[in-house]
């Protein structure tokens, strides 16, 4: 899948992007305190990164209702379109595919992660490049992976914008991506400063769908519900012969997250909904193309 790499990139300070976009709940923080979280204590690659932060945030609880997950390097079946493996995210709890090593579902993750355990050279967001633009191959290619997941997101969930983070060797980037540009936090030294990392997740979890940027016009819609059974009753209805069967047959993919949506018609008055499905088409690119 060819992707249009042309996207606004704005670096700020750490204070200012939680300040801004990830606000400190009004709640107590937890008991473990985040200054002494150590974030990668496993061997000093990929895998290693992955696993260790994954063990770390769980075994703490720092998230409560959300779990960590990564696809092993060894047994991953989900790849990127440049063929690397996916690597892993933030996902609530109590949805399907919550086992550590099983493949993501896209459709569930909150906070997709991409780990490099690589040179600083292959960071896209680096200040120094001037007008922000690509001067290496493997800084596109960092920058290639980490909106292959945004795309893959945003494609199966009704999005407003989304929180990732970049890991390079030992160092982070939390990002804020939506379809016009990404901010990105200058990079966090995980060896020293691991508890930023463990305090983002933290207030992660305790902001709302609308805060995380979730469509709060959308509802996501189980395969056993009632508004299910009503578009494969409608499917079903359809004559097998014509050609509008075949498309509406190919929108009720079990694989895909069926959606209720809920619109305001200001002309009649009125609350319409619609259930919808897997779209037909899904644009390569991260701005809003879907039908």
């Amino acid at each position: 899948m060819a992707m249009s790499l042309r996207y606004s990139t704005i670096v700020i300070s750490w204070e200012d992007f939680m300040n801004e976009f990830v606000p400190e709940p009004d709640i107590s923080k937890p008991e473990y305190p985040f200054d002494t979280f150590s974030p990668f204590s496993g061997p000093r690659c990929e895998e290693g990164f992955l696993v260790s932060l994954t063990e770390a945030v769980n075994h703490r609880d720092l998230c409560p209702g959300y779990t960590f997950l990564h696809s092993s390097r060894n047994n991953a079946n989900q790849y990127c379109d440049n063929g690397k493996p996916a690597c892993y995210g933030m996902v609530r709890k109590g949805e399907p595919s919550t086992n550590l090593y099983e493949p993501i579902d896209w459709s569930n993750v909150e906070v997709p992660i991409e780990c490099r355990a690589a040179e600083p050279n292959e960071d896209p967001f680096s200040e120094q490049r001037p007008n922000m633009q690509m001067h290496a191959e493997n800084q596109e290619d960092s920058l290639h992976q980490i909106f292959w997941f945004i795309h893959e997101i945003f494609a199966r969930q009704h999005r407003v914008f989304l929180f990732a983070v970049f890991i390079l060797g030992p160092h982070a980037r939390v990002l804020r991506a939506d379809r016009s540009g990404i901010f990105s936090t200058e990079w966090i030294n995980c060896t020293t400063a691991g508890g930023r990392l463990a305090e983002f997740f933290w207030r992660v979890s305790c902001l709302s769908p609308a805060e995380r940027g979730h469509d709060p016009t959308a509802e996501r819609v189980l395969y056993d519900s009632p508004y299910a059974n009503m578009l494969k009753a409608a499917e079903r209805a359809l004559d097998k012969n014509d050609y509008l069967h075949s498309l509406f047959k190919t929108t009720l993919d079990p694989n895909w997250p069926w959606w209720l949506l809920r619109f305001e018609d200001e002309g009649a008055r009125k609350l319409r909904t619609f259930v919808v499905g897997k779209p037909h088409f899904v644009s390569s690119d991260i701005a809003p193309w879907y039908t």
